[in-house]
């Protein structure tokens, strides 16, 4: 677990940074391992680290390459395919996995990229070249990621309480989502507790204009449930094994010692 912060100015005007230091503080619990932070034209990005690959400095974000800059707070389970699919060996200078996410969307772009990797993640890239700040979120929504419009600028970050450092916004309470808490005991969709903050849906890509703040959104990934009434119930048992284990395998890929958290319930007596 990481944590990422930024934001987008919709204007010209100073960074900011200090504030960028503000949500990256409230943020220590997810990467207590180190931090950074950089700001290019009217874009900040802020990232505090949880060392699970690659420990050294080279693993520290965000990172760079060519025109884009990248933060995630995550996990790309198909880094080393991609990295000798794409030859990217000669180009790496660290063993992680947010490296690999990095150059492949510096060479093949946005789209390929999303469409070639597998994990959990959310994550902000800089396209200095397009002028384009870019936020996504995994097909599952496993990582979160909220937005939010205030003072001329977009500001996100993994958590709520990183937001609420923001000067000069008030916390409000949402009356949707309280109709919402007390009618489902969840909060559904991108509505959260607080008036004006949003959360990217699972599967989210919202491209944003840094000359116009202008936002695209679109879905990268969209689950699709399909009953198969032709195959039998050993066959599913088999798929539910295959699928289950290579699940866990994807997951082990570490440099730090692998503990497994089991409440006991389906899911985690069958891991």
């Amino acid at each position: 677990m990481c944590g990422i912060a930024g934001y987008l100015q919709t204007s010209d005007g100073p960074a900011r940074d200090a504030v960028l230091h503000a949500m990256s503080d409230r943020m220590h619990h997810r990467g207590p391992d180190d931090r950074g932070h950089m700001t290019a034209g009217r874009v900040g990005l802020a990232h505090t680290r949880l060392s699970i690959l690659d420990r050294s400095p080279a693993g520290r974000q965000p990172m760079q390459a060519g025109h884009t800059h990248l933060i995630v707070n995550g996990e790309i389970y198909n880094f080393r395919e991609l990295a000798r699919q794409h030859n990217l060996s000669s180009e790496l200078n660290s063993r992680s996995d947010s490296e690999v996410l990095l150059r492949l969307i510096e060479r093949i772009g946005m789209e390929r990229t999303l469409d070639s990797i597998d994990g959990m993640y959310a994550f902000a890239a800089y396209d200095s070249r397009n002028r384009l700040l870019h936020l996504v979120r995994d097909p599952f929504g496993v990582k979160p990621l909220f937005v939010l419009r205030h003072d001329g600028c977009i500001w996100f970050a993994s958590e709520i309480k990183a937001l609420l450092a923001v000067p000069g916004f008030v916390p409000t309470a949402s009356p949707e989502a309280l109709h919402h808490f007390l009618s489902l005991d969840y909060i559904p969709g991108a509505v959260t507790a607080f008036e004006g903050i949003e959360e990217l849906r699972p599967g989210a890509w919202w491209s944003i204009s840094t000359e116009t703040g202008a936002v695209t959104r679109r879905q990268h990934a969209q689950t699709q449930w399909a009953i198969d009434d032709s195959i039998t119930l050993n066959d599913a048992i088999a798929q539910s094994q295959e699928l289950l284990t290579n699940a866990v395998s994807r997951q082990l890929v570490a440099d730090v010692d692998v503990g497994v958290m089991l409440s006991g319930g389906l899911d985690s007596s069958s891991i």
